[in-house]
């Protein structure tokens, strides 16, 4: 499977380009800061942690919607070009293998950006975007109304 990704706003039609406008970018901006916030597509948040590991800074993933975030109560989107097994309808199965497509779709360009910055492959790029939600960690921070864990609506 290629890196492609589908055509976006900013021009980038790959998500090589898109994690390596990350590291143009976010060196110079994020440089004294004591936090890097992460939003957008995965290759972005992917790019955008490499620069905050590469700083020596922490850093959040902050979503606006729940779709990506994974749940025991919903199956995950598709993104153009996949589709599920119409056999498959385990919801955790389905999740395994929406990550499986992603770490396809992005695992070069994330890793390939992380090699430009001197820092250690990732084997489940997913998981490093998306750790906290596996985990129960704090590293994710959803927008007012979802439980990043359940993907339940919650009071503010």
């Amino acid at each position: 499977m290629s890196s492609r990704w589908w055509p976006s706003p900013c021009g980038c039609e790959n998500t090589v380009d898109l994690a390596n406008g990350q590291r143009e970018v976010l060196p110079e901006v994020a440089e004294g800061c004591d936090l890097l916030v992460a939003t957008g597509v995965p290759a972005v948040v992917g790019g955008a942690r490499s620069i905050a590991e590469k700083l020596g800074i922490p850093w959040i993933h902050v979503t606006f919607q729940q779709l990506i975030l994974p749940s025991p109560y919903r199956a995950p989107q598709t993104y153009p070009g996949q589709e599920y097994p119409s056999d498959v309808t385990d919801i955790p199965t389905l999740w395994k293998l929406h990550d499986q497509y992603l770490n396809t779709l992005l695992g070069e360009a994330i890793n390939t950006n992380r090699d430009a910055l001197g820092r250690q492959h990732a084997d489940d790029v997913v998981d490093g975007l998306v750790e906290c939600c596996h985990c129960g960690g704090a590293r994710e921070w959803p927008a007012c109304g979802v439980d990043a864990r359940m993907g339940r609506p919650v009071r503010c």
